[in-house]
């Protein structure tokens, strides 16, 4: 499956955001861009349009990633949260039960802070 996550993170690096892609002074209509967000399928010819506009090769917006590397992603993410949780438990002294309620009783809180920022 090609993902467009690469786009997302160049735009990013580069201080943009997705609607600096849109006309009338971007290359894509609401639509094309609404079907990147989604990962569905553009033709190279709007591939193009967004390399020029953005003076940069295909390979830098996109990339082709298959379900083992999803599956590999997500595995890995588990296994950092796993070290993370037995880290905490053993420098806090606190349970793993009571360190999730408390992540759950800050996480709103860090989820506005990442909002404004």
């Amino acid at each position: 499956m090609l993902t467009y996550s690469k786009l997302w993170i160049l735009l990013k690096k580069r201080g943009m955001k997705k609607t600096d892609l849109k006309k009338p002074n971007g290359p894509l209509s609401s639509a094309t861009l609404a079907k990147l967000g989604k990962n569905e399928y553009v033709s190279s010819e709007i591939l193009g349009r967004i390399c020029d506009f953005l003076n940069c090769q295909p390979g830098d917006i996109m990339e082709n990633v298959t379900p083992e590397d999803i599956e590999k992603a997500g595995q890995a993410m588990n296994d950092l949260v796993n070290q993370t949780m037995t880290i905490l438990e053993s420098t806090t002294d606190m349970s793993r039960e009571e360190i999730l309620k408390q992540f759950q009783q800050e996480i709103p809180t860090f989820i506005e802070k990442l909002s404004n920022n």
